[in-house]
């Protein structure tokens, strides 16, 4: 088990590596073909309710994303996970502006539950988890 363990997180620090090596142009390349992907995905434009995360690092890929969740009228939902207790609620986003705030712990941005409506997970027509590394089968590997 520590063999495959150690093995992610290889593989993980191999991508990293990899991605702080590509420039600009190359970068913004790559999160084209994610975008051009994405949208032609027939789930993706079939989906009326989205589960999305909004991390840190990936503030460049998700900005044409949530752009275009909004100009197709899509309802945008966020996680909320709370310091110290387990498991995860889910919020309705109708204003990145006023119903997002910084989570700084867990590098990522949240829905502000006092403003937003709290939605099951049952709800959801499609979610986008993020990831580093996925294996031929698309399973995440690691966090």
């Amino acid at each position: 088990m520590e063999d495959i363990k150690e093995k992610k997180l290889l593989f993980r620090a191999n991508m990293k590596a990899r991605l702080k090596k590509l420039t600009a142009l190359e970068m913004a390349q790559k999160i084209r073909k994610i975008e051009d992907n994405l949208f032609d995905f027939a789930n993706f434009m079939e989906a009326k309710t989205i589960l999305f995360y909004l991390t840190e690092n990936s503030a460049m890929v998700t900005e044409n994303i949530l752009k275009q969740i909004h100009l197709l009228e899509k309802t945008l939902v966020l996680p909320l996970f709370r310091e110290g207790k387990p498991g995860v609620k889910l919020f309705k986003i109708d204003s990145l502006n006023q119903d997002v705030v910084d989570a700084s712990h867990l590098n990522m941005k949240v829905p502000n539950a006092s403003r937003c409506k709290e939605l099951s997970i049952e709800r959801m027509d499609i979610a986008f988890i993020p990831g580093l590394v996925f294996d031929e089968k698309g399973n995440r590997l690691g966090q």
